[in-house]
């Protein structure tokens, strides 16, 4: 069996169940207030929607009273245009980062290339011994070992590992 409050809300779906109804034989205010709801809902049936103007209004309030759509869209372009320029114009005017000062003219940057190690099972190389030497080969130098270097004009410079014994063990080319 159910209640005041339990029929109440069943007063809101679209159908009373048996036991609803039952209920409703018995309970006066219950049944009041169906009729109430009954009655309000056919008050607001009646009701003219303003969603859509009359037949009886004259053309030109109809159109006054119907929505702007091409403004919507003017808005929504807009908003997208802002949201589009807004960084972009953010980072054409912030201040640059500074860039690190260059090199004065007469300072050279030096790059290495890897050792190439020309006898890797010499035992001198692997004790360690030996000697580096600054040494100006001939541009086509690098060439001879399968590099070829930007910037090498006339001759390059390169460090040349040598063993006790005088012979080469590494060598590589600085540019």
């Amino acid at each position: 069996m159910t209640n005041c409050r339990q029929t109440q809300l069943e007063m809101i779906g679209p159908a009373l169940s048996l036991e609803a109804l039952q209920h409703l034989e018995n309970c006066a205010a219950c049944r009041a207030r169906l009729r109430a709801e009954q009655s309000l809902g056919a008050a607001l049936g009646e009701t003219p929607s303003y969603d859509a103007p009359g037949a009886s209004l004259s053309p030109q309030l109809a159109a006054a009273l119907q929505p702007h759509r091409s403004a919507s869209r003017w808005l929504l372009l807009a908003a997208a245009l802002i949201l589009i320029a807004g960084p972009s114009l953010w980072f054409a005017l912030r201040k640059p980062d500074v860039p690190p000062p260059a090199p004065a003219p007469d300072e050279r940057i030096v790059r290495y290339t890897p050792f190439l190690v020309l006898d890797p099972l010499s035992p001198d190389l692997a004790a360690g011994r030996g000697r580096l030497v600054r040494a100006t080969l001939p541009s086509s130098a690098p060439a001879a070992y399968g590099l070829f270097l930007p910037d090498t004009q006339g001759s390059v410079e390169a460090d040349v590992l040598l063993g006790d014994d005088g012979a080469i063990y590494a060598v590589r080319f600085v540019y």
